[in-house]
């Protein structure tokens, strides 16, 4: 199939809720993923390409596992609030996804590993990025 690139709606007034997939060699958009309720505002390629990870921010409380090759919905993930943040661990098989709280998800079984308590800003961003051993996440703030 070759590179691959996806992108999440890109409707005006949180219109569009599906993800874009194009095969980045011939431009060609190879797949739409529909599947939230609310406007699609990022997705996350699975370090291993297998699986992209996708969220509505705040829109909607799904964050949706896809599978690549078969084009569909692997699994779909309860963040409460929603997520805004996307991050897979090295080897694919841990999804982080960050809101008012950091979630730990079995990627592969779609079950929820555990929480990680931090302070939020309200209504910030708080990119996240796991270290290559897996053992630490980064997490950027705003606040002061």
């Amino acid at each position: 199939m070759g590179v691959l690139a996806a992108k999440p709606g890109s409707g005006n007034d949180y219109v569009d809720r599906i993800v874009h997939v194009w095969e980045v060699a011939s431009g060609r958009e190879i797949v739409t993923l529909p599947g939230h309720s609310g406007w699609v505002g990022t997705v996350e390629f699975s370090p291993d390409g297998k699986s992209i990870a996708s969220a509505a921010r705040l829109l909607d409380p799904v964050v949706a596992i896809w599978d690549v090759e078969a084009k569909e919905l692997k699994h779909a993930l309860t963040h409460s609030k929603g997520a805004t943040e996307l991050t897979w661990s090295r080897d694919s098989k841990t999804l982080l996804t960050g809101g008012e709280e950091v979630a730990v998800w079995d990627a592969e079984g779609g079950g929820r590993l555990g929480e990680i308590a931090i302070d939020t800003v309200q209504g910030g961003r708080q990119p996240l990025q796991v270290s290559p051993d897996g053992a630490l996440l980064a997490i950027a703030s705003g606040g002061g």
